[in-house]
């Protein structure tokens, strides 16, 4: 948030991609405030005539999660990806669903196949083979 006008804004693009929380829930920021941030970004743009895309956070893996906060368990990222979803739909903003296609079969945790070497985030691989094709047709349409 603090880095959104210099980063983004100030670029002047006409479209935003907005994607995160991950790192907020594992400091232990409240969903609420997460999303009080997103929305913040997501209004600034919106006002300066840009098209807004808000995605969900992508899960990570719970053993892995749990031992460094808790907070960041599927259960929580479950609970502000809905948050952040009402809150696209409220506001006419496109939604892009990561979760879907990087939850493993236990609905929680990241697939392992998309893992870094961290157990946590998805593996650059999981961003250029999945991620991409997902956000990409999104893109072209509000452009």
């Amino acid at each position: 948030l603090e880095r959104f006008k210099v980063d983004v804004l100030d670029k002047d693009p006409s479209c935003v991609v907005l994607m995160g929380g991950t790192n907020d829930l594992a400091q232990g920021y409240a969903k609420d405030k997460i999303l009080s941030n997103i929305a913040a970004m997501a209004e600034s743009a919106e006002a300066l005539g840009m098209s807004v895309i808000l995605c969900s956070v992508t899960p990570c893996n719970e053993s892995h999660a749990s031992l460094s906060n808790p907070s960041t368990k599927g259960v929580h990222i479950i609970a502000l990806n809905e948050m952040i979803k009402a809150y696209a739909l409220s506001k006419g903003f496109t939604y892009c669903d990561y979760w879907t296609s990087t939850v493993a079969e236990d609905g929680l945790d990241l697939n392992p196949s998309f893992w870094l070497y961290d157990h946590l985030h998805p593996c650059p691989d999981c961003y250029t083979s999945l991620l991409e094709k997902i956000v990409k047709p999104l893109i072209d349409a509000c452009l």
